[in-house]
C-alpha cells in the first residue's frame, strides 16, 4: 500500500473541495460541506441505510466490487448486495438528530475510501480486496487504531470536512 502523509492527504482534500465547490448544489452553501452531495454528486455513489450490526458497533460500509454483506434489518440477518458505488451507513446515525456529526463523518470516511482507490488504485486496493468490504467500526474504548489504511482515510475525511480554509473563513 502506498503510504499517503497528511500533507498528501491535505492536497488531496484540497482538489476534492475544489471539484465540490464547482457543483451546482454545492454553490448554494460555500461555507459546508455537505456530505449528501459529496457522495452522490461528486463521488456518484448511491447511500443507503441498514442496520449494518446486532451491537451498532459497525458504523459504514462500503465495497468497491460486487460483495454481499449481512445487514440485520427486523433484527434478522439478511444478505445485502454492495456493487462498488454504494455506501452503507448505520441507520441509527441517520435516526438521531444529535448524532449528525458523526453521521457526516462516517459518510465522508466510506467515500474517502472510494477516494484512495481512484488516486492510487492498484496500491490503494491491493490490502483490501482479501477483505473484500471495507467497515467502520466504533473504536473500543482507549484503543487507538494502527490500521494505516484506516488512518488516510480518516485524515481525508477529516481535512474534506473541515478544510483549512473554510475553518479561518468561519
Amino acid at each position: 500500500m502506498r503510504y499517503l502523509s497528511k500533507w498528501d492527504l491535505e492536497q488531496l482534500a484540497r482538489r476534492v473541495s475544489s471539484a465540490y465547490q464547482k457543483l451546482p448544489d454545492a454553490k448554494a452553501n460555500p461555507r459546508r460541506i455537505n456530505p449528501d452531495i459529496l457522495l452522490e454528486q461528486l463521488l456518484k455513489l448511491e447511500i443507503d441505510y441498514r442496520h449494518l450490526s446486532r451491537d451498532r458497533t459497525t458504523l459504514g460500509l462500503t465495497a468497491y466490487d460486487d460483495v454481499g454483506v449481512e445487514v440485520y434489518d427486523g433484527g434478522a440477518e439478511e444478505m445485502y448486495f454492495l456493487d462498488g458505488k454504494t455506501v452503507l451507513i448505520e441507520q441509527d446515525l441517520r435516526d438521531a438528530p444529535d448524532k449528525v456529526g458523526r453521521l457526516n463523518f462516517t459518510k465522508v470516511h466510506e467515500g474517502c475510501h472510494h477516494i484512495l482507490n481512484m488516486v492510487v488504485p492498484g496500491e490503494y486496493s491491493g490490502g483490501t480486496n482479501a477483505r473484500r468490504a471495507l467497515c467502520y467500526r466504533l473504536p473500543q474504548h482507549g484503543i487507538r487504531t494502527r490500521n494505516w489504511e484506516e488512518w488516510q482515510v480518516d485524515n481525508l475525511c477529516s481535512a474534506i470536512l473541515m478544510p483549512a480554509q473554510l475553518v479561518r473563513k468561519n
